[in-house]
């Protein structure tokens, strides 16, 4: 496969008039196999910017040698701007992209919603069996909840953990002006703050979203 080359030639004192005599009476004197593309000269005629093109480089020695007493030379192998620009795209995929290949984007609200719905079915599934033996005996529930210091260290967490999501709710909601702001309070009254929390995420997401 034939390539390109430029080749940059210095002349020996500036001085073209050398050159020229010796091509008019000799040519170019490229061997055979390396091909004259074309050349550029600059104004003060001290430098020219030849392109030839061969697919041996050795060629190019040989030509140049024959030139060496009033030249120098510089060599470059070089392509057109668009094969670079082809060769620097990105290969395309051989087969059309289907579903599976589009990333799968989870939008926050919708992350908050399944943190709403499992922030209160978990807390839940071990609440319920208490409900079940005692109902709704205050006395028993603080008794159980502060039985150990291990629970007591638990209840006092979450306690403290709902004060400064309720301090949370009404300095964001508040400075966003948002409305319902008593709905994560309740929430996290029934439940906690594992629903709580994400609820009024999601409402500070759906508040976000209309503001856009």
């Amino acid at each position: 496969m034939a390539t390109l080359y430029m080749v940059v030639e210095q002349f020996e004192g500036g001085d073209a008039a050398p050159i020229y005599d010796r091509f008019r009476a000799r040519g170019r004197l490229a061997p055979d196999g390396l091909a004259y593309v074309a050349s550029w000269v600059d104004l003060e005629r001290g430098c020219c910017f030849q392109l030839m093109e061969t697919a041996d480089p050795r060629l190019i020695d040989e030509w140049t040698a024959q030139w060496h007493d009033l030249v120098d030379f510089e060599v470059h192998p070089v392509v057109t701007s668009a094969e670079a620009a082809a060769r620097a795209a990105p290969v395309p995929d051989a087969r059309p992209p289907t579903r599976h290949d589009r990333p799968v984007a989870v939008r926050p609200r919708h992350a908050y919603l399944l943190l709403c719905i499992l922030g209160t079915l978990v807390p839940y599934t071990a609440f319920l069996p208490f409900l079940w033996a005692h109902g709704l005996d205050v006395r028993a529930l603080i008794a159980q909840l502060f039985g150990t210091p291990v629970s007591a260290f638990f209840g006092l967490d979450v306690i403290v953990s709902a004060l400064v999501l309720w301090t949370f709710v009404y300095a964001e909601g508040t400075r966003r002006r948002m409305n319902r702001l008593w709905a994560p309070v309740v929430a996290s009254l029934l439940v906690g703050v594992s629903l709580g929390l994400p609820l009024f995420l999601y409402m500070r997401e759906r508040q976000t979203t209309r503001t856009a």
